[in-house]
């Protein structure tokens, strides 16, 4: 899961900021 989340949040960009911080 955690690497899903860092990859789609690198497309979003911002969105991935915030997901990596979760």
């Amino acid at each position: 899961l955690r690497t899903n989340h860092f990859d789609g949040g690198r497309s979003a960009g911002n969105r991935g900021l915030a997901e990596s911080a979760l």
